[in-house]
């Protein structure tokens, strides 16, 4: 019977790897969308790139070690501020 080696990477799950790609994706394509279609689809893009960044830290937050958990859970709630703040500014710009 053989064992992993504790230093190799776990597989990366589904949830990991769409919100990766739609970081990665929002974060590029949002300045550009600002530009030639409007602010209020560029801040809807980067909702979804903030959106994507918080699941990303909550899942990194619950893999850490203890002390910096609570340093995690800050940035979490940071990025879901931004997110928030982003999607009512996309809301009241595209009325």
């Amino acid at each position: 019977m053989t064992h992993p080696h504790p230093a190799e990477p776990e597989p990366v799950d589904a949830i990991r790897r769409y919100a990766g790609f739609g970081f990665v994706i929002a974060m590029v394509l949002a300045p550009f969308l600002a530009l030639i279609l409007g602010i209020g689809i560029g801040l809807l893009v980067m909702t979804i790139a903030l959106t994507a960044t918080t699941v990303l830290v909550i899942d990194a937050r619950r893999m850490a070690e203890r002390e910096r958990q609570m340093g995690l859970a800050v940035l979490a709630a940071v990025n879901a501020v931004l997110a928030l703040s982003c999607l009512l500014g996309a809301i009241s710009r595209l009325r």
